[in-house]
Protein backbone atom coordinates (compact mmCIF):
# COMPACT_ATOMS: atom_id res chain seq x y z
CA UNK A 1 0.00 0.00 0.00
CA UNK A 2 2.81 2.39 0.88
CA UNK A 3 4.44 1.63 -2.42
CA UNK A 4 1.30 2.68 -4.31
CA UNK A 5 1.12 6.00 -2.42
CA UNK A 6 4.81 6.61 -3.05
CA UNK A 7 4.41 6.02 -6.79
CA UNK A 8 1.34 8.29 -6.94
CA UNK A 9 3.18 11.01 -5.03
CA UNK A 10 6.14 10.87 -7.41
CA UNK A 11 3.89 10.99 -10.48
CA UNK A 12 1.67 13.81 -9.21
CA UNK A 13 4.27 15.98 -7.48
CA UNK A 14 5.33 17.96 -10.57
CA UNK A 15 1.86 18.04 -12.11
CA UNK A 16 0.23 19.77 -9.14
CA UNK A 17 2.66 22.67 -8.85
CA UNK A 18 3.03 24.47 -12.19
CA UNK A 19 5.35 27.08 -10.71
CA UNK A 20 8.01 24.44 -10.12
CA UNK A 21 7.87 23.25 -13.71
CA UNK A 22 10.05 24.80 -16.37
CA UNK A 23 8.14 26.30 -19.30
CA UNK A 24 7.94 24.15 -22.40
CA UNK A 25 9.24 25.81 -25.53
CA UNK A 26 8.67 25.09 -29.20
CA UNK A 27 11.65 25.74 -31.47
CA UNK A 28 10.56 28.21 -34.14
CA UNK A 29 13.90 28.76 -35.85
CA UNK A 30 17.53 27.87 -35.29
CA UNK A 31 20.55 29.51 -36.92
CA UNK A 32 24.09 30.67 -36.10
CA UNK A 33 22.84 33.56 -33.93
CA UNK A 34 20.76 31.35 -31.64
CA UNK A 35 17.40 29.66 -31.36
CA UNK A 36 14.01 31.38 -31.41
CA UNK A 37 11.68 29.68 -28.92
CA UNK A 38 7.95 30.01 -28.28
CA UNK A 39 6.57 29.58 -24.75
CA UNK A 40 3.45 27.44 -25.24
CA UNK A 41 1.58 28.79 -22.23
CA UNK A 42 2.14 32.53 -22.68
CA UNK A 43 2.81 32.83 -26.41
CA UNK A 44 5.97 34.84 -25.69
CA UNK A 45 8.92 34.46 -28.05
CA UNK A 46 12.50 34.18 -26.75
CA UNK A 47 15.95 34.17 -28.31
CA UNK A 48 18.28 31.63 -26.72
CA UNK A 49 21.99 32.21 -27.29
CA UNK A 50 25.20 31.05 -25.66
CA UNK A 51 24.96 34.00 -23.27
CA UNK A 52 21.36 33.57 -22.10
CA UNK A 53 17.64 33.65 -22.84
CA UNK A 54 16.17 36.96 -24.05
CA UNK A 55 12.54 37.93 -24.57
CA UNK A 56 11.85 39.20 -28.09
CA UNK A 57 9.99 42.46 -28.57
CA UNK A 58 6.32 42.22 -29.48
CA UNK A 59 6.39 45.28 -31.74
CA UNK A 60 9.03 43.82 -34.03
CA UNK A 61 6.48 41.98 -36.18
CA UNK A 62 4.54 45.18 -36.83
CA UNK A 63 7.74 47.05 -37.69
CA UNK A 64 8.74 44.31 -40.11
CA UNK A 65 5.33 44.42 -41.80
CA UNK A 66 5.57 48.21 -42.19
CA UNK A 67 9.09 47.98 -43.57
CA UNK A 68 7.92 45.32 -46.03
CA UNK A 69 4.93 47.40 -47.15
CA UNK A 70 6.69 50.74 -47.59
CA UNK A 71 10.33 49.95 -48.45
CA UNK A 72 10.62 48.67 -52.02
CA UNK A 73 14.25 47.50 -51.72
CA UNK A 74 13.51 45.52 -48.57
CA UNK A 75 10.34 44.06 -50.12
CA UNK A 76 12.37 42.87 -53.13
CA UNK A 77 14.95 41.33 -50.80
CA UNK A 78 12.27 39.50 -48.81
CA UNK A 79 10.55 38.23 -51.96
CA UNK A 80 13.89 37.02 -53.37
CA UNK A 81 14.78 35.36 -50.03
CA UNK A 82 11.39 33.67 -49.87
CA UNK A 83 11.66 32.37 -53.44
CA UNK A 84 15.21 31.07 -52.85
CA UNK A 85 14.15 29.23 -49.69
CA UNK A 86 10.77 27.99 -50.98
CA UNK A 87 8.73 29.81 -48.31
CA UNK A 88 6.18 32.62 -48.29
CA UNK A 89 7.19 36.24 -47.66
CA UNK A 90 5.29 36.11 -44.34
CA UNK A 91 7.44 33.18 -43.23
CA UNK A 92 10.57 34.95 -44.45
CA UNK A 93 9.78 37.97 -42.27
CA UNK A 94 9.99 35.69 -39.22
CA UNK A 95 13.54 34.54 -40.07
CA UNK A 96 16.40 36.03 -38.08
CA UNK A 97 18.48 36.64 -41.21
CA UNK A 98 15.70 38.72 -42.79
CA UNK A 99 15.14 40.65 -39.56
CA UNK A 100 18.83 41.52 -39.49
CA UNK A 101 18.65 42.61 -43.13
CA UNK A 102 15.72 44.88 -42.27
CA UNK A 103 18.09 47.01 -40.19
CA UNK A 104 20.31 47.44 -43.23
CA UNK A 105 17.41 48.32 -45.54
CA UNK A 106 15.53 50.58 -43.09
CA UNK A 107 15.37 54.22 -44.02
CA UNK A 108 16.17 56.26 -40.94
Amino acid sequence: MRLIFLILFILCDGALDKEKRQPEYIVIERDYAGTVLLDQETGTRYLKTDTGLYELEEGRDEQMQNEYMFNRAFREYVNRYAADHGITPEQALERTEVQQAARFYSEV
